[in-house]
């Protein structure tokens, strides 16, 4: 299964969908058949991302419940924060900004608990993100602002870029650029 799934993290990657959803889908049945349910959790959410990147949102979220639903089954707090904020990002894309928000709360709340900063900041981008497409660019601030500062205290260098990325689009957006 785990030949399977970095193949199908490769794939992902370099944007050849086909191909992951084979492999992910071969993972999630080798996962399956030795009961391993946090390997199949992950395999579900991967083959949702796959889904999401391809535009099939009714896929996507499918995937995405699937993996929540067994991430909550087995008690996994960083599985059920991930699936939480994937289903935020599905709800995003199709316009339920509000539906999408309150996953990303709930989500951070859970990172926060488990003090998993990584997920944490991917959270408080996404609120950022969500918060600018609705025009509240004051919230979406507040959050990129967050996000930078988790960033610089623990020392994400790659993450801290993405997050002074966004600040830096939101104020292009606000039409502050000098």
């Amino acid at each position: 299964g785990d030949i399977h799934n970095n193949l199908g993290n490769a794939f992902l990657q370099i944007g050849i969908y086909d191909s992951a959803l084979y492999f992910f889908r071969n993972s999630l049945d080798q996962y399956q058949s030795n009961n391993d349910s946090l390997l199949s959790c992950r395999a579900f959410r991967r083959i949702g991302i796959v889904y999401h990147r391809l535009n099939d949102f009714d896929n996507a979220k499918t995937y995405y419940g699937k993996s929540l639903n067994m991430a909550e089954a087995i008690n996994d707090s960083l599985m059920i924060s991930t699936s939480k904020m994937s289903l935020a990002l599905y709800y995003a894309d199709i316009g339920d900004l509000e539906t999408a928000s309150t996953y990303l709360m709930t989500s951070l709340q859970i990172a926060e608990s488990i003090n998993n900063t990584r997920i944490q900041s991917d959270i408080l981008n996404n609120i950022s993100v969500v918060f600018g497409k609705i025009g509240n660019f004051d919230k979406a601030i507040k959050y990129q602002k967050m996000a930078i500062k988790l960033t610089k205290e623990k020392e994400l260098s790659e993450d801290l870029a993405y997050s002074l990325n966004n600040l830096g689009i939101i104020f292009r957006v606000m039409g502050k650029i000098d």
